[in-house]
């Protein structure tokens, strides 16, 4: 079973969301997906490891929109 912990600082409150941090969201799925591709069917990947992956992923991708959004409007 494989976990994901992310922290955020308290900066991350104070400053103005940029289309660079959109791209940070993006790569981080990027990453989990390469994670899947790579350890489909082992130990490290069950179908229930895949399934809170993707469920993860999908909530970064909405969060990065709003950030995308966020940014434009700033």
């Amino acid at each position: 079973m494989c976990y994901t912990v992310l922290v955020m600082s308290e900066n991350a409150y104070l400053t103005k969301p940029t289309q660079h941090d959109a791209r940070v969201e993006i790569a981080g799925v990027e990453g989990s997906l390469e994670f899947i591709i790579d350890n489909i069917g082992t130990e490290w990947c069950k179908n229930d490891d895949i399934q809170r992956i993707l469920s993860y992923a999908v909530k970064t991708l909405e969060n990065a929109r709003e950030i995308s959004r966020d940014a434009q409007s700033a």
